[in-house]
């Protein structure tokens, strides 16, 4: 193995069990998968970036998760995570280092972008970039990844996260967030404020929340828990079921149908309350209206 400055390289041999041999001065790491045989390298990049007013985030990766948390600071700090994988240390240390990102700033705006479409094919076909931010407490965020998860915590500010093949988690936000992702669960803990979320193949919870609600998935359960913020609100899904949780002071019609399962509710509805669609009020005369709607499963609402 040729040594390189300022790296340092953990060797993982897999035989028949995973065993790790060594830790090298240096920073690339080899990891041998006795199921493809397959050897990555990782090199981490950092970043600071000074702040005169709210931070603007952008972050655009693919093959990668995304961690964006606050901290007390007015400053912003990265630390971008870039692996590539080859058929030897060698060959996979070379296309680490050739993996080209960006981290600008211009203003109070903050780009980390890593693009397949500037990657020779070998580096594109291989690699897969990650950042953790640590942003101020106020910040608009704006997430762009596959293959990845996103994770946003403990930050008030405009949210637009995109995603595909991950998950999202979501905790201790305030403002207005707007979350797409497939074939990934979504998981909302501790939010206040405007809420626009969008799965398929994946479940979506939302607890501890006091927000306008609108959320979608297919293949998959929806859990709510929390207030209602606002007049219109909807939990839509397919092949799934549907628990909502409102207070039990809320004044809300409850309009609810499924295809194939039952309604049920512990609380002391008024109006039409049989079969499975439903047209209920809970302390009427109601000021505000929660859709759910289901197929190939059951509805629950209960008081909380």
């Amino acid at each position: 193995m040729k040594a390189q400055k300022n790296l340092r390289v953990i060797a993982v041999v897999a035989l028949s069990a995973v065993v790790v041999f060594a830790l090298f001065g240096c920073d690339i790491e080899e990891v041998i998968d006795g199921a493809i045989g397959n050897i990555e390298a990782v090199r981490e990049e950092t970043a600071f970036f000074e702040l005169t007013g709210l931070a603007d985030l952008d972050v655009d990766t693919s093959n990668g998760y995304v961690i964006v948390e606050s901290h007390e600071a007015e400053n912003v700090l990265v630390t971008a995570k870039l692996r590539s994988r080859g058929n030897s240390l060698e060959e996979a240390e070379e296309r680490v280092n050739a993996i080209v990102i960006h981290m600008n700033q211009v203003g109070n705006n903050i780009e980390l972008i890593y693009r397949g479409s500037e990657q020779s094919s070998e580096v594109r076909r291989s690699s897969g970039v990650s950042f953790e931010v640590a942003v101020p407490v106020q910040a608009d965020v704006e997430v762009d990844t596959s293959n990845g998860e996103i994770t946003v915590r403990g930050i008030e500010g405009e949210f637009n996260l995109d995603t595909s093949n991950g998950a999202v988690t979501l905790s201790d936000l305030v403002g207005v967030l707007n979350v797409d992702t497939s074939n990934g669960r979504i998981d909302v803990r501790g939010f206040n404020g405007v809420l626009d979320i969008e799965t398929s193949n994946g479940a979506i919870d939302i607890s501890e929340s006091s927000a306008s609600i609108s959320a979608r998935t297919s293949n998959g359960r929806i859990d709510f828990s929390g207030e209602l913020v606002g007049d219109s609100h909807s939990l839509r899904t397919s092949n799934g079921a549907i628990t909502a949780r409102v207070q039990l002071d809320a004044s809300v019609t409850i309009d609810a149908s499924t295809s194939i399962g039952s309604i049920s509710s512990n609380l002391a509805l008024t109006g039409d309350t049989e079969g499975r669609d439903w047209n209920a009020v809970l302390n009427a005369p109601a000021t505000q209206t929660l859709k759910l709607r289901t197929s190939n499963g059951s509805i629950r609402i209960e008081g909380i």
